[in-house]
């Protein structure tokens, strides 16, 4: 009977720890960045520095800050703790707002992989329609949770600032030049890729051309740009029509319904992706419009449905996997302090798919 009862009485002791943990982790939930402040002594901007990066504050405070975080369980503990030694081995990926598309997948798929194998994870959101940072995404960007930062954004339509580069933290872009903002970056030859595209068309004898834009931002001022090349350098005279869109489905019914209302219909169409190419042509298809044969068609990125469409489209193919890879390199070099000097990006090329639209 001793036995049992003392078998009991740590029974007890053991449960009464377990649920002693358990009311530790509940209370803990609750505990908020200013009562981290208040047990170490210092203002909640200090804490919140100490917090998010070792170099803002001197070591004693910061250490107190630290000590502070754990005895109360704060969220951001695990962050804490890493920060000991400088590294919470996770990178934040920001994308674009974009709905429907698949052309950052294989680009994700990149990152991920150079990541598992330095021993990274990473934590992906996305940015609202108006190109602005998530509260909370700016909160794990600035309270130490990561050590960099991965943009993949369309950037601003002109001059402006990208609200998630303001948590300082490395960083890096991809698909888009960021060096406006002294951040480096990896991007494919848009411009090459659409004068390619377009001298394309223009070789093959089209002469009146459509040029059908994305939403505003690094990537249509690039394609555009790659267009008004190959017609400026053209040895016959070329006529350009430029119709905006948006990437959508919806942008390429749009760019179907104008083109049928067209008197002097185009020739040849230029789209900033393959989405809006690919409904254009369904569209006036449907309408008794033959591609290539009354208008050829050519599209940006090659996604799957490329090639599986009637026509299947020529398109420009963007590296992905080989670009997200680098991207996850770059930054784990900024991370390690062995960047390279220079905001210059690093540009990959992609090819030209030629296919039966053009």
């Amino acid at each position: 009977m001793g036995d049992s009862a003392v078998r009991c009485r740590r029974y007890n002791g053991m449960r009464s720890t377990m649920d002693d943990e358990k009311r530790l982790s509940a209370d803990h939930s609750a505990v908020r960045l200013a009562d981290v402040a208040r047990e170490a002594g210092v203002a909640i901007t200090t804490a919140s520095r100490a917090l998010s990066n070792v170099n803002r504050v001197n070591r004693w405070t910061r250490e107190r800050v630290l000590d502070a975080a754990d005895r109360l369980g704060y969220v951001t503990n695990v962050a804490a703790r890493s920060l000991r030694s400088g590294l919470s081995r996770i990178v934040l990926v920001v994308t674009p707002p974009w709905r429907g598309f698949n052309v950052l997948e294989m680009a994700l798929q990149g990152i991920d992989a150079e990541l598992r194998h330095a021993g990274y994870s990473m934590i992906v959101s996305t940015l609202e329609k108006d190109g602005s940072a998530d509260p909370r995404m700016m909160e794990i960007a600035r309270g130490g949770l990561v050590d960099g930062l991965l943009a993949v954004t369309n950037g601003p339509a002109g001059s402006g600032e990208l609200e998630i580069l303001s948590a300082r933290l490395p960083s890096v872009g991809l698909l888009v030049d960021l060096g406006s903002f002294g951040v480096r970056s990896v991007v494919v030859s848009e411009r090459e890729g659409v004068r390619q595209l377009t001298a394309h068309l223009i070789a093959a004898g089209r002469r009146r051309l459509m040029f059908v834009g994305g939403l505003p931002g690094y990537h249509t001022i690039e394609r555009r740009s790659g267009f008004e090349d190959a017609v400026g350098a053209a040895l016959y005279p070329v006529t350009t029509i430029y119709l905006d869109g948006d990437y959508t489905a919806a942008a390429g019914r749009r760019a179907a319904d104008a083109f049928l209302s067209m008197r002097d219909r185009p020739d040849g169409a230029m789209f900033t992706n393959d989405r809006m190419a690919v409904v254009f042509m369904d569209s006036i298809r449907k309408a008794g419009v033959r591609v290539p044969h009354d208008v050829s068609v050519t599209g940006f990125d090659d996604i799957e449905l490329a090639t599986y469409c009637e026509p299947p489209l020529t398109t420009y193919r963007q590296p992905m996997d080989e670009m997200g890879a680098e991207a996850a390199r770059l930054l784990l070099a900024e991370i390690r302090g062995e960047g390279a000097p220079g905001v210059e990006p690093i540009v990959l090329t992609g090819q030209i798919v030629f296919r039966e639209s053009a």
